[in-house]
């Protein structure tokens, strides 16, 4: 390939990534002005039953005492109800003012469950806003809040929730991927899962990351992986309240980096190098960070226009905030941050369940190593492939992933790093991002288990 045509290759590809953002900045903005045309009486009823229920629970509960991974974040998900509802009442301005704004009132010494059970009851509170936010997900919770409750809702999305989990191990197991099954609900363990479905907030990146892999394990093609970053990205820009985005990135590209693990050329198969790891790697996260950070980017602009102030200015304030290593008067180090993540895993259940996904990685791989022909009904070419890689390039491809899946593992490290306010702050559920570490080091000791069976299977 020419310098030219690379130029114009990158050109392409570039103006491709750009009308991406700007048709997905477009569409988020008129799906949330569209959601604020429903009318907030239509919301009212619905909602007063949702402030009762956060009322008998207050602001923040473990569903476990005990436990902070369990505990609820119900002043947040107070915030979102309200921002539904404010975004909806016609006094806030017109829909796409009330749908950049995200507006919502406190009312004087009271936290966000009271507010809203007072402003739903006619008190007026102090005004403020999360414009720096999409928030994208406040244009589903008012069509959801004209039909439920918040308590519907959270049975609602238990349900959904549980229905996603078995289309990806059903399509896990179907599609090949049986052997990682096991890596994949160990890493759905460290979430607390009881928790998510009784949580708006919790609950968005779970659906962006099964939405993530039922889409990798059902669509046809898997040709365009920039471009499938890059939308995963920006969909978690859209619906994230910072939470623990970063496994909206590292769980599918587990799955991508396992299924590059060998490529084709015209003859014969291939091992690829750490290098060729490291690039795929690289630049899967920059399209991610690209369509991420360009939502964000595209809400600050287009929010600096309807509303006609520098929130531009005020979100790099937030930003800086965010990524410092002080909180009020307390100063802390990066060490803090990730010990503090770590405590609310390192408990004996969670480690219980830990050994028991080990114990089926070993045990899948001691039942392949005693069957007469390991590669099921279908999947006959695979093994023929798998015998004739020379077991050099098994050695090397085995190191090359496992090295790739070593620096999968840090991603969550470097999260913290970036966002240590944040992340030491609210470490009862920002902690989830260490569980795209037990993913990818949970894959790694499958890659090396899984070589055990090509080495059986060669010499038989």
């Amino acid at each position: 390939m020419t310098i030219s045509s690379r130029k114009e290759e990158f050109h392409r590809g570039l103006g491709t990534i750009v009308l991406y953002l700007l048709t997905g900045i477009l569409a988020g903005i008129l799906l949330l002005a569209a959601s604020a045309l429903i009318p907030a009486s239509a919301l009212e009823k619905h909602l007063i039953d949702s402030a009762e229920l956060l009322s008998s629970e207050g602001d923040w509960r473990p569903v476990i005492p005990g436990y902070n991974g369990t505990q609820l974040d119900n002043y947040t998900d107070a915030l979102l109800l309200q921002i539904a509802y404010q975004g909806c009442r016609r006094e806030n301005g017109n829909v796409f003012v009330r749908a950049m704004e995200n507006p919502y009132e406190l009312l004087p010494d009271a936290y966000a469950v009271a507010s809203l059970k007072g402003v739903l009851s006619g008190k007026e509170g102090n005004k403020a806003s999360y414009a720096r936010y999409f928030l994208g997900g406040t244009a589903i919770l008012r069509i959801l809040l004209c039909l439920f409750s918040y308590g519907q809702i959270r049975v609602l999305f238990g349900i959904c929730e549980s229905i996603l989990l078995i289309v990806v191990l059903y399509g896990m197991a179907k599609k090949g991927y049986g052997i990682l099954i096991p890596a994949f609900l160990g890493m759905i363990l460290l979430w607390y899962p009881v928790v998510l479905p009784f949580s708006l907030q919790l609950s968005a990146i779970y659906f962006v990351m099964m939405g993530a892999v039922i889409a990798y394990l059902y669509l046809p093609g898997k040709s365009s992986y920039l471009l499938y970053f890059l939308v995963i990205g920006m969909i978690t820009g859209y619906v994230d309240f910072l939470t623990f985005p970063v496994l909206t990135l590292g769980i599918p590209m587990g799955f991508v980096l396992w299924d590059t693990c060998k490529k084709h050329d015209e003859k014969e198969l291939v091992a690829l190098s750490f290098t060729e790891y490291f690039i795929k790697g690289i630049s899967y996260s920059v399209v991610w960070l690209i369509g991420y950070g360009g939502i964000w980017a595209g809400k600050w602009i287009a929010g600096s226009l309807f509303l006609r102030r520098n929130l531009i200015l005020e979100a790099l304030r937030t930003v800086r905030t965010r990524t410092s290593r002080h909180s009020g008067d307390t100063a802390f180090s990066y060490f803090d941050v990730l010990i503090a993540n770590w405590n609310v895993i390192n408990r004996v259940p969670i480690w219980i369940g830990m050994g028991v996904v080990i114990l089926l990685i070993v045990g899948i791989v001691v039942w392949k190593l005693t069957r007469k022909r390991f590669c099921g009904k279908g999947n006959e070419g695979n093994c023929e492939q798998a015998d004739n890689f020379p077991a050099a390039e098994q050695r090397r491809d085995i190191c090359s992933l496992c090295f790739a899946l070593l620096i999968l593992a840090l991603f969550p490290f470097g999260w913290y790093m970036v966002a240590g306010n944040h992340s030491y702050v609210h470490s009862w559920y920002t902690f989830r991002e260490y569980s795209l570490t037990a993913w990818a080091l949970l894959l790694m000791f499958t890659a090396i288990c899984s070589a055990l069976t090509w080495k059986q299977r060669k010499s038989n």
